[in-house]
Protein backbone atom coordinates (compact mmCIF):
# COMPACT_ATOMS: atom_id res chain seq x y z
CA UNK A 1 0.00 0.00 0.00
CA UNK A 2 2.92 2.34 0.73
CA UNK A 3 4.13 1.81 -2.83
CA UNK A 4 0.75 2.88 -4.19
CA UNK A 5 0.79 6.08 -2.10
CA UNK A 6 4.36 6.75 -3.21
CA UNK A 7 3.42 6.24 -6.88
CA UNK A 8 0.42 8.57 -6.57
CA UNK A 9 2.60 11.21 -4.88
CA UNK A 10 5.25 10.97 -7.61
CA UNK A 11 2.63 11.25 -10.37
CA UNK A 12 1.03 14.23 -8.66
CA UNK A 13 4.34 16.02 -8.21
CA UNK A 14 5.45 15.24 -11.76
CA UNK A 15 2.79 17.53 -13.20
CA UNK A 16 3.70 21.18 -12.86
CA UNK A 17 1.38 23.48 -10.92
CA UNK A 18 0.99 25.42 -14.18
CA UNK A 19 -0.53 22.37 -15.86
CA UNK A 20 -3.13 21.86 -13.15
CA UNK A 21 -4.50 25.35 -13.74
CA UNK A 22 -4.85 25.30 -17.50
CA UNK A 23 -7.13 23.89 -20.16
CA UNK A 24 -9.11 24.56 -23.30
CA UNK A 25 -12.71 24.69 -24.45
CA UNK A 26 -13.11 24.03 -28.15
CA UNK A 27 -15.77 23.91 -30.86
CA UNK A 28 -15.36 22.61 -34.39
CA UNK A 29 -17.18 21.65 -37.52
CA UNK A 30 -16.70 18.00 -38.48
CA UNK A 31 -16.96 15.94 -41.65
CA UNK A 32 -17.24 12.14 -41.70
CA UNK A 33 -15.72 10.66 -44.85
CA UNK A 34 -17.28 7.24 -44.24
CA UNK A 35 -20.83 8.49 -43.61
CA UNK A 36 -20.30 11.41 -46.03
CA UNK A 37 -22.03 13.85 -43.70
CA UNK A 38 -21.10 16.99 -41.72
CA UNK A 39 -21.37 17.42 -37.99
CA UNK A 40 -20.42 19.47 -34.94
CA UNK A 41 -17.82 18.81 -32.25
CA UNK A 42 -17.34 20.20 -28.73
CA UNK A 43 -14.45 19.35 -26.43
CA UNK A 44 -12.65 20.25 -23.27
CA UNK A 45 -9.01 19.54 -22.46
CA UNK A 46 -6.86 19.85 -19.36
CA UNK A 47 -3.10 20.29 -19.58
CA UNK A 48 -1.16 17.52 -17.89
CA UNK A 49 2.03 19.29 -18.98
CA UNK A 50 2.61 22.15 -21.41
CA UNK A 51 2.72 19.69 -24.30
CA UNK A 52 0.50 16.81 -23.14
CA UNK A 53 -3.27 17.48 -23.01
CA UNK A 54 -6.09 15.11 -21.98
CA UNK A 55 -9.66 15.73 -23.05
CA UNK A 56 -13.22 14.61 -23.65
CA UNK A 57 -14.90 15.18 -27.00
CA UNK A 58 -18.44 14.81 -28.32
CA UNK A 59 -19.22 14.79 -32.04
CA UNK A 60 -22.71 14.69 -33.54
CA UNK A 61 -22.83 13.72 -37.21
CA UNK A 62 -25.98 15.02 -38.87
CA UNK A 63 -28.54 12.77 -40.48
CA UNK A 64 -27.89 11.70 -44.05
CA UNK A 65 -30.62 10.24 -46.27
CA UNK A 66 -29.95 7.61 -48.93
CA UNK A 67 -32.44 5.93 -51.26
CA UNK A 68 -31.81 2.33 -52.33
CA UNK A 69 -34.66 1.13 -54.52
CA UNK A 70 -37.79 1.62 -52.43
CA UNK A 71 -35.78 1.83 -49.21
CA UNK A 72 -35.11 5.14 -47.53
CA UNK A 73 -32.16 5.01 -45.09
CA UNK A 74 -31.52 7.89 -42.68
CA UNK A 75 -28.17 7.59 -40.88
CA UNK A 76 -26.70 9.71 -38.06
CA UNK A 77 -24.03 9.14 -35.41
CA UNK A 78 -22.88 10.27 -31.98
CA UNK A 79 -19.23 9.88 -31.05
CA UNK A 80 -17.60 10.21 -27.61
CA UNK A 81 -13.80 10.31 -27.35
CA UNK A 82 -11.20 10.41 -24.59
CA UNK A 83 -8.07 11.69 -26.34
CA UNK A 84 -4.55 12.76 -25.53
CA UNK A 85 -2.78 15.33 -27.66
CA UNK A 86 0.98 15.83 -27.67
CA UNK A 87 2.20 19.15 -29.10
CA UNK A 88 5.30 19.78 -31.21
CA UNK A 89 6.09 23.45 -31.78
CA UNK A 90 7.08 23.94 -35.43
CA UNK A 91 7.33 27.73 -35.20
CA UNK A 92 6.17 30.25 -32.56
CA UNK A 93 2.95 30.54 -34.58
CA UNK A 94 2.34 26.92 -35.61
CA UNK A 95 2.17 23.68 -33.66
CA UNK A 96 1.53 20.10 -34.79
CA UNK A 97 -0.12 17.69 -32.37
CA UNK A 98 -0.57 13.95 -32.38
CA UNK A 99 -3.86 12.39 -31.28
CA UNK A 100 -4.26 9.04 -29.50
CA UNK A 101 -7.43 8.04 -27.69
CA UNK A 102 -10.41 5.85 -26.96
CA UNK A 103 -13.68 6.03 -28.90
CA UNK A 104 -17.31 5.08 -28.29
CA UNK A 105 -19.59 5.48 -31.32
CA UNK A 106 -23.31 4.97 -31.81
CA UNK A 107 -24.68 4.94 -35.34
CA UNK A 108 -28.46 5.09 -35.80
CA UNK A 109 -30.25 4.09 -39.01
CA UNK A 110 -33.92 4.56 -39.75
CA UNK A 111 -34.88 2.25 -42.61
CA UNK A 112 -38.24 2.91 -44.28
CA UNK A 113 -39.86 0.63 -46.85
CA UNK A 114 -43.26 1.84 -47.99
CA UNK A 115 -45.23 2.31 -44.72
CA UNK A 116 -42.87 0.36 -42.44
CA UNK A 117 -40.05 1.98 -40.47
CA UNK A 118 -37.31 0.20 -38.54
CA UNK A 119 -34.71 1.73 -36.22
CA UNK A 120 -31.27 0.08 -36.07
CA UNK A 121 -28.57 1.11 -33.57
CA UNK A 122 -24.96 -0.01 -33.77
CA UNK A 123 -22.50 0.62 -30.93
CA UNK A 124 -18.72 0.22 -31.10
CA UNK A 125 -15.72 0.82 -28.89
CA UNK A 126 -12.38 1.48 -30.51
CA UNK A 127 -9.38 3.77 -30.58
CA UNK A 128 -8.35 6.93 -32.44
CA UNK A 129 -5.13 7.95 -34.13
CA UNK A 130 -4.60 11.25 -35.87
CA UNK A 131 -2.97 14.62 -35.94
CA UNK A 132 -3.68 18.29 -36.25
CA UNK A 133 -2.31 21.80 -36.56
CA UNK A 134 -2.90 24.70 -34.21
CA UNK A 135 -2.38 28.37 -35.11
CA UNK A 136 -2.67 30.94 -32.29
CA UNK A 137 -4.60 34.08 -33.22
CA UNK A 138 -4.39 35.84 -29.82
CA UNK A 139 -3.28 35.18 -26.26
CA UNK A 140 -6.32 33.00 -25.51
CA UNK A 141 -7.60 31.91 -28.93
CA UNK A 142 -6.34 29.61 -31.68
CA UNK A 143 -7.71 27.84 -34.75
CA UNK A 144 -7.23 24.13 -35.38
CA UNK A 145 -7.44 21.72 -38.29
CA UNK A 146 -7.22 18.00 -37.54
CA UNK A 147 -7.87 14.52 -38.86
CA UNK A 148 -8.60 11.32 -36.94
CA UNK A 149 -9.10 7.72 -37.95
CA UNK A 150 -11.17 5.52 -35.66
CA UNK A 151 -10.35 1.82 -35.51
CA UNK A 152 -13.53 -0.07 -34.51
CA UNK A 153 -16.47 -1.95 -36.00
CA UNK A 154 -17.79 1.52 -36.94
CA UNK A 155 -14.45 2.77 -38.31
CA UNK A 156 -14.43 6.31 -39.62
CA UNK A 157 -12.24 9.12 -40.91
CA UNK A 158 -13.23 12.53 -39.59
CA UNK A 159 -11.80 15.98 -40.36
CA UNK A 160 -12.29 18.92 -38.00
CA UNK A 161 -11.83 22.69 -38.32
CA UNK A 162 -12.47 24.78 -35.23
CA UNK A 163 -11.63 27.39 -32.65
CA UNK A 164 -9.91 26.97 -29.26
CA UNK A 165 -10.30 29.08 -26.12
CA UNK A 166 -7.44 28.55 -23.65
CA UNK A 167 -8.07 29.37 -19.97
CA UNK A 168 -5.94 29.42 -16.85
CA UNK A 169 -2.48 30.49 -15.81
CA UNK A 170 -0.31 29.96 -18.85
CA UNK A 171 2.21 31.17 -21.32
CA UNK A 172 0.90 32.90 -24.42
CA UNK A 173 -1.01 30.42 -26.60
CA UNK A 174 1.34 28.52 -28.86
CA UNK A 175 4.43 29.07 -26.70
CA UNK A 176 5.13 25.44 -25.81
CA UNK A 177 8.33 24.79 -23.91
CA UNK A 178 11.10 23.19 -25.96
CA UNK A 179 12.65 21.63 -22.83
CA UNK A 180 9.90 19.01 -22.32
Amino acid sequence: MKRLYFLVAILHLSFSSFAQLQGTLEAASAYSFNLETPGVNVRGYIFLTEKLHLGLEYTHLFEKTDHVGEEKIETSANVFDLNTNYFFELTPHLAFYSIVGLDYSRETEHVSILDEREKIKDDAIGYNLGGGFEVPISEHFAVIAEYTHTFSDLHDNIAFVGVVYEWGTHKKHGEHSKSE
